[in-house]
């Protein structure tokens, strides 16, 4: 099965003022036994961070990587799991000990890659932005190919506008705006080849816009051994 992103809901943001708990809009569609589901947050601070993310079929998420900012307070949290027992439309919940500000959650299911940690993420520090094609860089390598990348970038300061999916990428949705973020973009694509493989967005806001982000690539996983019948040879075949 190809690597690929399969399904995604829509960005749910919320200003929380005493709820301990927040979940996400549900899936479209029913989700496969066997992808990876990723869950996404946002915070408007950084200092709070959660306790638990589980969702609706009762499993727990393992974090696989955060950046803070502290100039422009923002955090941004990445949490994964192997789907092995629900073909529901998840919601995923994020739990806290306290929280109160804003926030945003996003959910995204990868069919096709292998069911194991991620092979490798980056979230850099906030970084300033460039007008240049692609110029809005996080770098990644992957060990293998096929791949998957599966990746977002915000503008966390400044006016510039909404960066544009990288080449070969295709982008899909910002988080819910007015929640810890402004403008942004996720985007997805896949790779055949190992080594440098970075995640690109191209924003025309030049110098003045600041940016956070993260990204991950999923490998592939590999088609089934072809196993052949056994061939027993007849009385009168002969070598």
């Amino acid at each position: 099965m190809t690597v690929a992103l399969r399904q995604e809901d829509t960005a749910k943001g919320a200003t929380l003022s005493t709820a301990i708990s927040f979940t996400s809009n549900p899936l479209p569609g029913a989700a496969l036994i066997g992808s990876i589901i990723e869950c996404w947050l946002t915070f408007a601070d950084n200092t709070h961070v959660p306790s638990s993310v589980v969702d609706s079929a009762s499993q727990t998420y393992s974090l696989v990587g955060t950046v803070s900012d502290s100039t422009d307070v923002r955090q941004l949290y990445l949490y994964a799991f192997t789907n092995n027992q629900s073909a529901t439309a998840l919601t995923v919940t994020a739990n806290f000990a306290s929280y109160t500000g804003d926030m945003n959650i996003h959910v995204r299911e990868i069919s096709g890659a292998k069911t194991q940690s991620a092979d490798t993420s980056n979230f850099p520090v906030r970084f300033t932005g460039t007008s240049a094609t692609d110029g809005l860089s996080i770098a990644l390598t992957s060990s293998a190919g096929p791949a998957l990348i599966s990746g977002y970038l915000a503008r966390i300061s400044g006016s510039g506008p909404t960066p544009s999916a990288g080449t070969g990428f295709t982008g899909t949705v910002n988080f819910a705006g007015g929640f810890g973020f402004s403008v942004g973009l996720f985007e997805s694509k896949r790779v055949t080849g190992s080594g440098s493989n970075p995640a690109t967005w191209t924003s025309s806001g030049g110098g003045s816009d600041f940016f956070l982000g993260g990204a991950v690539i999923w490998d592939e996983l590999p088609p089934p051994a072809l196993v052949g019948a056994p061939y027993y040879l007849e009385s009168d075949e002969y070598f």
